[in-house]
């Protein structure tokens, strides 16, 4: 993911659903819009003696909130992207 492009961004869409994801990345190629995708995975993060999963296991983690999903937009794009996003 180029730098300059994450300094001049904006975030249209921060979430756990992939259909959502997919359906606003369609809207937003359909566009012609470009965007980048950022996915922090909770499960992967440290914590003081490793990753929270190889520290506890699965068990109990809700599989649906495993990934977090967000979609950036240049600055420059943001306001049409946020109109086709909440229609």
């Amino acid at each position: 993911m180029s730098t300059m492009f994450l300094l001049n961004s904006e975030s249209v869409y921060i979430g756990y659903s992939m259909e959502e994801l997919e359906r606003i990345k369609n809207l937003l190629a359909q566009e012609g819009i470009e965007y980048r995708c950022k996915v922090l995975s909770h499960s992967a993060q440290w914590g003081t003696i490793g990753t929270k999963r190889g520290t506890f296991g699965s068990a109990g983690l809700n599989q649906g909130y495993e990934k977090q999903y967000e979609l950036l937009v240049k600055s420059k794009d943001y306001e049409k992207a946020k109109r086709l996003v909440h229609k």
